[in-house]
Order: structure tokens, then sequence, then C-alpha cells
């Protein structure tokens, strides 16, 4: 009984660890979606063709981003790229 005392809190404490930490989200990732950047806003453009690849991908001469950080959706940081 007496080492119930001690095991029971600290299988509860690992649990309850284990638990915040799955549940937390650790990652940033970008909003889906392609934009550019206007002065001030981000401007959808869902016709640009963007993936993976090492060429920056352009929409009518202008740089594609995507949203990195939702609390500032006016800042596009997260440059797209494509294959070329």
């Amino acid at each position: 009984m007496r080492k119930m005392k001690i095991v029971f809190p600290v299988a509860i404490m690992a649990l309850a660890t284990g638990l915040a930490l799955a549940s937390a989200n650790t990652s940033e990732e970008a909003i889906s979606g392609k934009f550019i950047q206007l002065p001030g806003e981000c401007r959808a453009v869902p016709e640009a063709a963007c993936g993976n690849g090492d060429a920056i991908c352009t929409y009518e001469g202008q740089q594609v981003y995507g949203i990195q950080n939702d609390a500032n959706p006016t800042q596009c940081t997260f440059e797209l790229r494509k294959s070329l």
C-alpha cells in the first residue's frame, strides 16, 4: 500500500504530461493557399502552380508565398517553390 502512494501520483503526472505534449501544436504550418504580398495584405492567388522544387514560384511576375503565422495574416513570409 505504501508503494502505491508513491507510484500512483507519479503515473498520473506522467500521463498528464504525455497528454499535454500530444495535444500541443508545436509546428508552425503555413495556412493552406498561395498568396502574393501587396501593401498591407496577402492576396490569395489560387491559379499559381506551386509544389516542391528549387525554383521560386511566381504568379504574374510576383513571388508567391504562404502565410507562416496565423497571428499576422498581413505578412506573407513562407516562400513557395516549384519544379522546373
